[in-house]
């Protein structure tokens, strides 16, 4: 299991979550439990980004298929830091902690 604190960039009060998915998990799947975390459509293209490297299901964003790279494959470590970017236009932009991790 991995547990992810939530924050939202750039908005004032700071909105704060706390999400626990497993370690089988794709990012396709931590995705997906963003979109309800947050309650949004899941319209809108989407984009992680890990130590540098875009993860992205959409053929019009670059990068590593979501739906192929589960959360175990990328080694997280505590304290370690992901990006999730959703709705471009928008610009959300939702930083991702790892709280805990558990094999």
């Amino acid at each position: 299991m991995v547990r992810f604190r939530l924050v939202v960039c750039g908005v004032s009060p700071v909105i704060v979550r706390t999400l626990t998915v497993p370690m089988s998990a794709s990012l396709q799947v931590l995705h997906e439990a963003l979109l309800v975390v947050f309650d949004w459509s899941g319209e809108c293209l989407h984009e992680f980004v890990i130590r540098g490297v875009g993860y992205s299901s959409e053929w019009l964003v670059d990068g590593i298929d979501t739906r192929t790279t589960t959360l175990g494959m990328l080694g997280l470590r505590l304290g370690e830091r992901l990006v999730w970017r959703y709705d471009f236009l928008a610009g959300w932009v939702i930083d991702l902690r790892v709280e805990a991790a558990r094999r």
